[in-house]
């Protein structure tokens, strides 16, 4: 497979997905306001499924236009065509903006590469692991190589994005009165911020604030900084001191499941094979065991959310922190309720548990039809994309590795 029809695969794809998501499931759609929320969120139900496939079969086909699979050239080819996926998914997902404040396409290019660095930082830790000689020549397992290779995952778990991204320079020092505010947040919570950072946004519609509390950091984009008071600022990094402030059990939690999810897909399955687990079986409960791990995080990560709204409620106030909220919802067009269990309780309850009262409780949007024609065009991208791999291969190469290739494919 040629690498410009690699490419053009990982660029023009995102781009037909997202429009047709759109007339599938955001025609007729307000321009703003609630309804439009509503809608919304089935179509970006739709676009995480789609999206996800598009990345994986980009990096297929990135990979396999640079020849012999698992060599350093396939890896990278694979992982351009990933990130380029990446961005024009960004791109494509412009059809969701409203009207009246659209972002461009350079600020959304820019944006998602600024997050690059955030995901690359992981990706190389997994990578190095990957590359370590845990099993020697003859199948015995190194058991000093498996230590060396499950500190590497605790370490690009915990500072791989961080590092990475300020490294690049795509995360930057904050300006001093978001510093102050921050150092002010943290004083409340009796804890220490060493970073406060932030992620240019402009040209792009993101409002967002973050902790990162083993590394005792808070990020901060520039579009929250614009959209809030300082007051109501305050209060949002007021919740993120309390994330700062969590006890030590929760981030111990927090980051042993990143580093065992990590150390489990890139190390834990190649233990199991060399200890006579067939790949199929070792890959089948890796994937068991990080989906358990998940969920097991997101319960806790949702009591974390709620532990940090009532640390901010009780340092900064319940009104500040409720108006920060109805902003952040409305420009991220985010609805009362979404009716999903996610890691962020809904505006409603949050609203609630602060003491305000936003009138009866909203009917949750239908999701349903964003999951079925999310899963349906995921499954149709996953398997076309395998054929017109596999066909375009089998037309370039006439070794019996590609036959191989091609055979298996589908």
């Amino acid at each position: 497979m040629t690498a410009l029809l690699a490419l053009a695969l990982a660029a023009l794809l995102p781009l037909g997905t997202a429009h047709l998501l759109a007339v599938l499931l955001l025609r007729g759609a307000p321009p703003a306001g609630e309804e439009r929320a509503r809608r919304l969120v089935s179509f970006r139900l739709a676009a995480f499924f789609v999206g996800f496939a598009q990345i994986q079969i980009a990096w297929m086909a990135g990979a396999r236009a640079a020849g012999a699979a698992g060599s350093t050239a396939s890896v990278v080819a694979g992982a351009l065509a990933a990130a380029v996926a990446f961005l024009v998914g960004g791109v494509g997902r412009r059809v969701e903006d409203p009207p009246a404040d659209p972002s461009t396409v350079l600020g959304t290019l820019v944006l998602r590469a600024r997050m690059l660095p955030w995901f690359g930082g992981t990706a190389a830790a997994a990578a190095l692991c990957a590359a370590l000689p845990v099993v020697a020549a003859d199948g015995a397992v190194r058991w000093a190589w498996v230590a060396l290779a499950l500190l590497v995952s605790g370490l690009g778990a915990a500072y791989g994005g961080i590092v990475a991204s300020v490294l690049l320079g795509t995360l930057r020092p904050a300006g001093a009165a978001v510093r102050a505010i921050a150092e002010e947040a943290a004083a409340g919570e009796h804890v220490a911020v060493r970073f406060v950072l932030r992620l240019p946004t402009r040209g792009a519609r993101f409002a967002n604030a973050a902790a990162v509390p083993w590394a005792r950091a808070m990020v901060v984009t520039d579009r929250i900084v614009e959209l809030l008071t300082p007051e109501e600022l305050r209060a949002v990094l007021a919740h993120e001191a309390g994330h700062l402030s969590e006890p030590l059990r929760v981030g111990a939690a927090r980051l042993g499941s990143a580093t065992l999810l990590l150390f489990t897909l890139t190390t834990g399955t190649r233990i199991a094979e060399a200890e006579g687990v067939q790949p199929l079986i070792a890959g089948g409960v890796a994937v068991v065991l990080a989906l358990g791990i998940l969920a097991g995080v997101s319960r806790l990560a949702r009591g974390m959310e709620e532990r940090a709204d009532a640390r901010a409620c009780a340092t900064v106030g319940a009104a500040p922190l409720a108006e920060a909220l109805r902003k952040l919802h409305a420009d991220g067009q985010m609805p009362m309720v979404t009716g999903a269990r996610r890691v962020h309780p809904d505006l409603y309850d949050r609203l609630v548990a602060l003491g305000v009262d936003p009138g009866p409780r909203p009917a949750p949007p239908d999701r349903r039809r964003g999951l079925v024609v999310g899963l349906g065009l995921a499954a149709a991208i996953a398997f076309l994309g395998l054929q017109l791999i596999a066909l375009v291969a089998g037309n370039d190469d006439t070794s019996d590795d590609a036959t191989t290739w091609t055979a298996a494919a589908p």
